[in-house]
């Protein structure tokens, strides 16, 4: 049971591994257990080792990354949006979070986020880190005509988001001519 959750943190990857978004997101969360928010993480795309706790006192649910293949990280990518999404609604059905933060990228943790905002009916804040859809630009358009739905979902999750913070002032511009 699920009991005195404030804030539920989506995001991609959580420390260890050092990545610059982990990090990001590392230190996100300490800020927030430290203002006295009871937080849960949810690291969608992990490397690490399952048992890998929190470091302030947060609770992290690391759900492993199975293959970097194409058609295993398809079903890697629908499992967690449909199954994983499924039974954190259960959980949290009863003890809403005060919030959701989701960050962006990992796409899984940006739509797992809207999905949860909007089902649980709570306030949802995005954290953008990365504006990954311009790799998808850049590398052709069979991958960009695959991920194009994604992307556009991705961008409806943050035009409906009650907060929006970026990293810099230019991901901020860039995000403003997107969005709207």
């Amino acid at each position: 049971m699920v009991s005195n959750i404030d804030i539920l943190y989506i995001t991609g990857l959580y420390p260890p591994p050092e990545t610059a978004n982990g990090i990001r997101a590392y230190y996100f969360v300490r800020e927030l257990v430290e203002s006295g928010f009871n937080t849960i993480v949810v690291e969608t795309i992990s490397r690490s080792d399952p048992s890998v706790g929190g470091f302030f006192g947060e609770k992290v649910i690391r759900m492993r990354l199975r293959s970097y293949s194409t058609l295993n990280r398809i079903y890697d990518f629908l499992y967690k949006l449909l199954f994983v999404r499924r039974t954190l609604k259960r959980l949290y059905s009863k003890k809403k979070p005060t919030a959701i933060i989701a960050s962006w990228p990992s796409h899984e943790a940006i739509l797992l986020g809207g999905y949860l905002s909007n089902e649980l009916k709570v306030p949802l804040i995005v954290d953008i880190q990365d504006l990954s859809d311009h790799y998808s630009e850049i590398t052709g358009k069979p991958r960009a005509a695959m991920f194009s739905p994604i992307y556009r979902r991705i961008y409806e999750v943050i035009w409906r988001a009650d907060v929006v913070i970026t990293v810099t002032e230019p991901f901020k511009y860039i995000l403003e001519k997107r969005v709207s």
